[in-house]
């Protein structure tokens, strides 16, 4: 997940690392490393993540973070899909 998406969740959300870090069984450095782009986050936990918040809620964040890939990506795809 884009450090820029994690932390705007964490704002928006009103948790802190720590929380988070405990709902993903990590430690809250863990957290932060992923936060400052210091460390990728692993599959398993970014899908712990998307469970907790839900795709749409993450695609939102992503959307309101300025990732105008994933939107791309999206749009890309759906539009195929009707070709």
């Amino acid at each position: 997940m884009n450090p820029k998406v994690l932390s705007l969740f964490l704002q928006l959300s009103g948790i802190s690392q720590h929380q988070l870090a405990k709902m993903l069984n990590v430690s809250q450095a863990t957290v932060f490393n992923w936060t400052i782009g210091k460390h990728e986050m692993k599959y398993t936990h970014y899908e712990s993540l998307v469970d907790l918040i839900g795709e749409h809620n993450v695609f939102l964040l992503e959307a309101q973070a300025g990732s105008n890939e994933v939107i791309a990506a999206d749009l890309k795809k759906r539009l195929k899909e009707r070709l």
